[in-house]
């Protein structure tokens, strides 16, 4: 996976400016999620795929469900703000979540707003069991720059979620 920095989860305020930035190499988070991932049934993740777990960067990761395999933002009306460098190309987006209610997360890559939301699901409840893969219609975007700024935000709470993965076309 490229290196990803610059994450913050902020409540209520999508305008507030990013604070101290963490960093990631892609390494050490990866294989519960990929394992995840193929259990599922999905092909393994190839070069130029990119895993983004998101539990290791949420300020609720300490206090949220502390050490579960997932996360989700500890307030309504959060976001998130990630710098990929992924590889030129078209990419489709999935999401590892779980539910027990209707939570639309949004996703813009450089500014441009996806379509559709990345978590139009219920999948039964927001326990880690009943988290999955999903890639929602139209979930997908082309990479035409060397980083790219990844933004998600939700108009209330956040869904549980554990990864997204930017699966190039």
């Amino acid at each position: 996976c490229p290196h990803i920095s610059a994450i913050l989860f902020s409540p209520a305020d999508p305008d507030a400016p990013l604070s101290d930035s963490a960093e990631y190499d892609g390494e050490e988070f990866n294989t519960p999620e990929a394992s995840n991932w193929e259990q599922e049934g999905f092909a393994p993740l190839q070069d130029g795929d990119c895993l983004l777990p998101l539990c290791t960067w949420d300020t609720a990761k300490d206090t949220f469900w502390k050490d579960r395999t997932q996360c989700g933002n500890s307030g309504g009306d959060g976001w998130a703000e990630y710098k990929l460098n992924l590889e030129l190309g078209v990419y489709k987006v999935f999401t590892h979540y779980a539910s027990g209610d209707q939570r639309t997360l949004k996703m813009s890559i450089d500014g441009s707003e996806l379509p559709n939301t990345l978590t139009a699901e219920v999948t039964g409840s927001f326990n880690v069991e009943d988290m999955h893969w999903f890639c929602e219609e139209g979930c997908t975007f082309e990479v035409n720059a060397p980083e790219q700024t990844i933004r998600i935000w939700a108009n209330g709470f956040f869904p549980h979620c554990s990864a997204f993965a930017f699966i190039k076309q």
